[in-house]
């Protein structure tokens, strides 16, 4: 019952930074308002990035018993 209004994200960096939020290139994959007991997410097409973050829109807690991340490698993520 907890699992609903989060936002999945994946951030391609514009340069190898330590602080990796800084002038990231940022692709929203899915949007859940409604609560949710299981989600399989697909990004659109063409998404690139190198972190998956799962951010809530309000201030609850985020249960998550299981989350898999399935991609291709790409060889420079950075140009």
């Amino acid at each position: 019952e907890w699992l609903s209004n989060f936002v999945i994200e994946v951030f391609r960096p514009c340069r190898n930074n330590t602080s990796w939020f800084d002038d990231s290139s940022v692709t929203l994959c899915h949007h859940q308002k409604e609560k949710i007991t299981y989600l399989n997410a697909t990004c659109p097409e063409q998404t690139v990035g190198k972190y998956v973050r799962i951010r809530l829109e309000d201030r609850n807690y985020l249960a998550l018993c299981e989350v898999e991340v399935h991609g291709t490698f790409v060889e420079n993520v950075y140009s």
